[in-house]
């Protein structure tokens, strides 16, 4: 399933990031619980609060969403759908992982794993975009 869209395009302001996390060669998704990507694995993330930088946002939103403290890369890798900023979180450790509403399930996947998996089709192209083991 193809929600949305790589861009490049920096004139729109940006109101959301998503992270991927990573934590010795494996990467971190969320199988959502609701809306149009129910069922699917997508990358933690949010929307950005007034006052706050998106490299804060990711921070904050991976925190609430998988109970992980992560440190972000600043530079950013591009954008989903024109306004959401794409960063990777590197993660000291694997969990525990925390349960919340966003998520049906958190878990850890190898490069390998994730081809099989229902994944976003735009958190997969940026994963092959950034890393060469996709």
């Amino acid at each position: 399933m193809r929600l949305c869209l790589l861009y490049e395009d920096d004139t729109i302001e940006p109101n959301c990031v998503a992270v991927i996390v990573r934590h010795n060669g494996k990467y971190l998704l969320g199988n959502c619980s609701g809306g149009r990507r129910a069922g699917y694995w997508c990358f933690p993330g949010g929307h950005i609060e007034n006052g706050e930088t998106a490299e804060e946002t990711a921070v904050r939103e991976v925190k609430e969403e998988t109970g992980l403290n992560v440190v972000i890369n600043p530079k950013c890798l591009g954008r989903i759908n024109y306004r959401c900023l794409v960063y990777i979180g590197d993660s000291k450790s694997s969990g525990p992982l925390m349960k919340n509403s966003e998520f049906n399930e958190l878990k850890w996947f190898g490069p390998e794993q994730i081809k099989n998996e229902k994944i976003l089709e735009s958190n997969l192209e940026f994963l092959k975009k950034t890393f060469k083991e996709f």
